[in-house]
């Protein structure tokens, strides 16, 4: 009798212990697939933003040119870019030392190309630039320090003292340039007749495939 109650007390044990195991692991497989889902769920979100880019280059003749590239194949809009200028273009320290400019690109169709010539920045030869914000076709705001990873921006509050472009103003240059300076932004609409941006050009690869 005392063998048949050791006995049933241990069959009781194990399954309690596997039950216990069970339960354990149906929480983290949850959790896992949580996990995943919101991970998906991010990605999603950035599909569109991640194929957006800029960069700067010198070139031959010693003038620098910036180029602002939207590789999705769905327009962007509200693009504005962060501009930083000094005669030493060395070295980005240099830059970061002179002149500091937002400028406001308005929409860049999809799979296109739009490039900056050094005339826009009047002041010095060199400039690079320091990053952009823009929104994105779901409607949200992304912005991107060159140093740093993309970024979710918040968009203007419906009741505010100030307007949805003294927001974005406001928002995109303490991304970029933090609290120095004096923040103000420029029109420089590609292929305006009142600015020496060229407009866009199309792009032959664009789309997720072509990362």
């Amino acid at each position: 009798m005392l063998i048949a109650t050791m006995i049933a007390s241990f069959v009781a044990a194990v399954g309690l212990i596997a039950t216990a195991w069970t339960s354990y692991y149906q929480v983290q497989t949850s959790k896992d697939q949580l996990a995943q889902s919101a991970e998906e769920s991010e990605k999603e979100l950035q599909s569109q933003a991640a194929l957006v880019s800029s960069w700067t280059q010198i070139g031959k003749d010693g003038q620098t040119k910036g180029y602002f590239a939207n590789r999705s194949l769905d327009p962007i809009s509200q693009v504005t870019i962060g501009v930083a200028a000094g005669g030493d273009g060395e070295t980005q320290e240099g830059l970061y030392r002179g002149e500091k400019d937002l400028l406001d690109l308005s929409d860049v169709p999809p799979c296109s190309l739009v490039t900056i010539p050094n005339s826009v920045i009047r002041r010095e030869q060199y400039f690079a630039i320091a990053g952009f914000s823009f929104v994105d076709v779901r409607g949200q705001r992304w912005g991107r320090d060159r140093y740093k990873p993309l970024k979710a921006m918040n968009l203007a509050p419906a009741i505010t003292t100030r307007s949805a472009t003294e927001h974005r103003v406001m928002d995109t240059w303490q991304l970029l340039f933090g609290s120095s300076g004096t923040p103000g932004m420029a029109s420089a609409r590609p292929g305006s007749v009142f600015s020496e941006i060229p407009a866009p050009k199309p792009l032959k690869d664009c789309g997720s495939d072509s990362r």
